[in-house]
């Protein structure tokens, strides 16, 4: 098994390497964690296709996002000056960050999906 430079990409045989060893290319260590796992673990660049465009759903769960966000913070000031009392303040900024995140999370789910579709 080989272990990736998470620098600059190179590979070397496990077999060939300590766990102080450094990359044969550009010299950066090899963490322990990656001598105990065979590999370097890597993300990948771009998530989305160069040419990919995202379709009516997703652009509708985007801008539901953006409309959400803008009520959220309308609902978040309205009760950060008129709430008299804690309970009354948590109510409204509890309020105030569900009317902004539950869009958000639909439309990454929206993302994600049509990321997947072939």
């Amino acid at each position: 098994m080989n272990r990736t430079c998470a620098s600059c990409g190179a590979t070397k045989a496990n077999a060939d390497m300590t766990a102080e060893e450094t990359c044969p290319a550009c010299g950066a260590n090899f963490s322990r964690a990656s001598a105990a796992l065979g590999q370097q673990l890597r993300l990948p660049r771009d998530p989305a296709p160069a040419g990919r465009r995202a379709g009516r759903l997703e652009k509708f769960c985007w801008w539901g996002t953006i409309i959400g966000s803008l009520i959220g913070l309308v609902q978040m000031l309205i009760t950060a000056f008129s709430a008299t009392s804690a309970p009354q303040q948590a109510a409204g900024a509890a309020m105030a960050v569900m009317t902004a995140a539950v869009p958000y999370c639909l439309a990454r789910a929206v993302q994600m999906l049509s990321l997947r579709d072939p």
